[in-house]
């Protein structure tokens, strides 16, 4: 059995690999070990690049004295999100590998406190909140100590919506053979994610999700030019009338009588240049 992947991870990582690879929950696949190994490099390449992208910096540790938020890696491959102190509570989002039961797949919070200090090597603790301690954290990635406590929140926000779904996805990965994983996507899939993340209800923030919808609808029928913020620009663009014409069917060859099309109005999505860029830095052997 092929374990190249394995074999060059460190010596810490493949003990954590080693060990979850035998646990009772883990899926008993031929390549287990293999394949938690591919994982845990895939959610280690995720952290660095999108950290990196919001100008974040891997740091040893966090004194217990810093205020300013972090993202961190543990060992294990899980994810721990936390926003900066602000009135002594930070935020945290938590999101394990999802192959233990007594583990919750995502855990959120508006109010914790972390216990010491954060370092590399250690576990992370926490005073109070929803868990008491992570596994031991493998990278910390800080903002710069000038950056506002604002722009702080934003950058650790932005990082902790995309590798949480994309650590779901790669956890996803894991399932035994034909099963499915949880839909992400839909808007009950992100209604589930935002309520949990922002302590709201499901339901109220479904009907939040549905009203910003509809509004973004009602302004592109009335032809006006809605912003979707980082995304882009939707609006309405006057198709040219088209004329009857005759083409051939690929398959069989005959002549089709394609009918004229009266001009009409079709909605157009100008994508950002700043979601281009990123666009373009997606690995299409992954899509």
């Amino acid at each position: 059995m092929k374990t190249e992947v394995f074999d060059s991870l460190p010596e810490e990582i493949r003990k954590q690999i080693d060990a979850m690879s035998k646990a009772s929950e883990t899926p008993k696949l031929p390549d287990i070990r293999e394949r938690l190994a591919m994982n845990w490099l895939e959610k280690f390449e995720l952290f660095k690049s999108q950290t990196k992208l919001l100008e974040m910096f891997e740091e040893g540790s966090l004194p217990e004295t810093d205020g300013r938020g972090l993202v961190a890696l543990t060992y294990s491959g899980s994810l721990i999100s936390i926003g900066p102190r602000i009135a002594g509570e930070r935020w945290l989002e938590y999101v394990s590998i999802a192959l233990r039961s007594d583990v919750p797949d995502i855990v959120s919070s508006q109010a914790v406190a972390i216990k010491g200090p954060v370092n590399q090597k250690e576990v992370l603790a926490f005073e109070r909140g929803p868990i008491k301690a992570t596994s031991a954290v493998y990278r910390v990635a800080l903002c710069a100590p000038q950056i506002s406590v604002d722009e702080q929140d934003k950058r650790i926000r932005e990082a902790a919506i995309f590798l949480t779904h994309s650590f779901m996805k790669i956890n996803r990965s894991l399932s035994e053979p034909g099963v499915r994983g949880a839909e992400q996507f839909t808007i009950k899939g992100m209604a589930q994610y935002i309520a949990r993340k922002n302590d709201l209800t499901v339901e109220l923030t479904k009907r939040i999700l549905e009203d910003f919808l509809s509004t973004v609808e009602t302004g592109l029928l009335l032809g006006e030019r809605v912003s979707l913020g980082r995304l882009g620009t939707l609006s309405l663009k006057v198709r040219p009338a088209q004329k009857a014409r005759i083409v051939k069917n690929p398959i069989t060859k005959e002549d089709i009588l394609v009918p004229a099309k009266p001009e009409s109005p079709v909605p157009r999505l100008s994508v950002s240049a700043a979601l281009k860029d990123k666009a373009a830095t997606v690995d299409p052997a992954k899509l």
